[in-house]
């Protein structure tokens, strides 16, 4: 079976996501798409991958060709250009499209052959009917045994739409921890942290703060470190979650559905109430979650010093069953239905 996609290759989930696909064989032809503003990771594909950076995709050839060559073809949050769902059907292929909810159009201009929810959120709330289906463990993936909360990490990345990783939250939240704890921030939108750190500017002082700028190579930055914090708002997956818990680390992070239905219950962080929102008013509407600093610092004051050892062992039970080899064959059943 051949499976297709239009995708990003770029260092950020929309475009990690893929590459993991493609590399675990699921996808087997590739169509890319320019961003404009990250860096574009081209060699992680074959030199004669199609790379393009037009609007209308389905007027270009490439598209075309690869839409007639494949059985199916599977789309992460976006097709980029929905005339392709179109194309495929007029071929007669089937599509898929694995969403993320938040930045689906509230007017879907062509629906998918089947919608692969990657969350429990995804499949409840907003795409009923279709099959909750779980990303596999990245295969770079390497768990380590964390037996005392020392060191924490929070990875900010690009910050995320509406902030929505909890790194503000975080940063306030160190005005209130009592514990000697050790946080690491890492961050690779350097210009929008500086405007965080306009907000808390005694983070930048606190000598139980490192702030690492332009984040940690993919592979290794959930080797550092005890326990991952994460305010999280409103995701459904939330790939650095999955990474940290299958890497051994403890998780904290919002007490919200549906984290709470696969992480352990106690280190997560209560949440203050929830908005209806959205990202603008093309968009999905979603609930997002408040999340105080006063309750992130006083869940790090209580898992500070703690034996994590436990955590550390169902985090590597549940790498193990969710590993790509456990998870393809049933991502591979679902697509050639």
């Amino acid at each position: 079976m051949r499976v297709g996609t239009v995708c990003y290759c770029t260092e950020q989930g929309i475009g990690y996501l893929p590459k993991w696909f493609y590399d675990a064989g699921v996808i087997t032809d590739v169509v890319l798409y320019h961003h404009s503003s990250r860096t574009n990771r081209r060699e992680w594909y074959p030199p004669d991958t199609p790379y393009l950076a037009v609007r209308n995709l389905t007027q270009n050839d490439a598209v075309e060709d690869m839409v007639n060559a494949v059985d199916a073809l599977l789309f992460f949050e976006t097709p980029f250009d929905w005339d392709i769902l179109k194309l495929a059907h007029e071929y007669g292929k089937r599509t898929y499209i694995v969403p993320m909810y938040e930045c689906t159009p509230k007017h879907i201009p062509v629906e998918p052959t089947r919608w692969l929810c990657p969350s429990l959120l995804d499949q409840r709330d907003y795409f009923p009917g279709n099959p909750f289906l779980q990303i596999p463990v990245p295969p770079d993936t390497v768990w380590k045994r964390r037996t005392t909360a020392r060191c924490f990490l929070h990875n900010g990345g690009h910050l995320g739409l509406h902030g929505h990783k909890g790194t503000l939250e975080i940063m306030r939240a160190m005005e209130h921890v009592k514990s000697s704890v050790n946080l690491t921030i890492a961050v690779q939108d350097e210009q929008g942290f500086e405007k965080l750190l306009r907000q808390v500017p005694g983070v930048a002082n606190d000598d139980r703060v490192a702030i690492v700028r332009r984040g940690r190579h993919h592979d290794s930055l959930f080797a550092y470190g005890d326990v991952f914090v994460m305010a999280e708002k409103y995701n459904g997956l939330s790939l650095p979650l999955i990474e940290a818990w299958a890497s051994g680390m403890c998780v904290v992070t919002s007490d919200r559905f549906p984290m709470n239905t696969w992480l352990p219950q106690k280190p997560l962080i209560p949440v203050t109430s929830y908005t209806t929102t959205h990202i603008s008013g093309a968009y999905m509407e979603f609930s997002e979650a408040t999340i105080s600093p006063e309750n992130i610092a006083a869940k790090i004051d209580e898992l500070y010093g703690a034996d994590i050892s436990e955590y550390s062992e169902q985090g590597r039970a549940f790498a193990e069953a969710n590993s790509w080899d456990k998870l393809k064959p049933v991502w591979m059943e679902e697509l050639s239905k």
